[in-house]
């Protein structure tokens, strides 16, 4: 019963924590379909401990969803990206490229490699318990990338334990191999910390020092046109204004009109009736926001590389006399 509530405990602090924990609970159904002693523990009742305690531990954070208009979940279905059931080959071998670089290439293609010979010829079940708590991450990422749109390291959750049959693969079978995979990683790692930008083609930092240049041109423009709020339309620039304006007296807010929030800010900052005003607007995309005050002028464009943000151009809006969802 011990173990039971260790796994019940991780479980829910894990969820907690981020709701990819998730994947345990399908990665320990697979391996209890292959194990008949992970089969007599769930019957045994140690897997209904494991879930009533994991579920103890979430239930505020489902709570707290329930009174919020499951605000958490909008957000991690707008991450996901799901708009019906298209096909984006493309993505999907992208994703998979990315791989190599996460995990490393050695390291993958080992992994690749060890886990297509054990669906070929079988293997034991110490093993197999591995490739469950590793490969199903892996192919469900693929399938997301596939329909949507999935991050490279959004299959970190993968890589514990694939570290550790790939490097028992590696070490019984091919050392050179391991010791070449592991001085690949460490110099991989010292390059992109310590060499100076001019030996990358491009700024290894840029996309974070494009949200800098973004902000630093939002404080200016709104010193010079005596602007006395901000407003976004993005989380992402909501985000990165919040932080490198935090020292100035600015309130930021962003605009929201949809039915649930989908993210922080759309819950915590969203624009008031009767805001100061003038206010600066900032955005990436076109939109239709200025429409809704009695004046909008634009005031200041200025490009970025496009390395440093998801688009080249950021525009700058002065607004008077928000009219209010009266708006057209």
């Amino acid at each position: 019963m011990r173990f039971a509530t260790l796994i019940g405990a991780s479980i829910g602090l894990g969820l907690l924590a981020k709701y990819a924990a998730i994947y345990f609970v399908l990665c320990m159904a697979i391996d209890a379909w292959r194990d008949p002693r992970a089969r007599d523990a769930l019957r045994e009742g140690r897997g209904a401990i494991a879930l009533a305690i994991a579920l103890a531990l979430i239930a505020p954070n489902l709570l707290w969803n329930a009174n919020h208009r499951f605000a958490t979940f909008s957000h991690t279905a707008q991450n996901a990206g799901w708009k019906g059931f298209p096909f984006h080959l493309g993505d999907g071998l992208k994703f998979i490229a990315t791989q190599f670089a996460v995990f490393g290439p050695i390291l993958f293609a080992t992994l690749i490699a060890v886990a297509w010979r054990a669906m070929r010829r079988g293997c034991e079940q110490p093993e197999f318990r591995l490739f469950a708590l590793s490969v199903p991450i892996v192919l469900l990422l693929v399938v997301q990338a596939l329909l949507s749109r999935a991050l490279a390291n959004w299959a970190a959750a993968a890589y514990p334990a694939a570290t550790i049959v790939v490097t028992a693969e590696l070490w019984r079978h091919w050392p050179r191999l391991f010791r070449i995979s592991l001085w690949l990683s460490v110099g991989v790692a010292l390059i992109i910390t310590l060499a100076s930008p001019p030996l990358f083609a491009s700024n290894p930092y840029a996309r974070g020092l494009g949200w800098h240049d973004l902000a630093t041109t939002t404080q200016r423009l709104a010193e010079a046109r005596g602007a006395q709020s901000v407003l976004t339309d993005n989380r992402n620039v909501t985000g990165e204004l919040v932080y490198y304006l935090r020292d100035a007296t600015l309130p930021a807010a962003i605009w929201f009109r949809v039915d649930t929030p989908r993210n922080h800010f759309e819950m915590t900052d969203l624009l008031p009736e009767k805001t100061p005003e003038p206010v600066l607007y900032v955005t990436l995309n076109s939109t239709s926001v200025p429409k809704r005050f009695e004046s909008a002028q634009v005031i200041g464009e200025q490009q970025f590389p496009t390395n440093a943000l998801p688009v080249r151009q950021g525009r700058f809006y002065l607004l008077k006399g928000y009219e209010g969802d009266r708006a057209n």
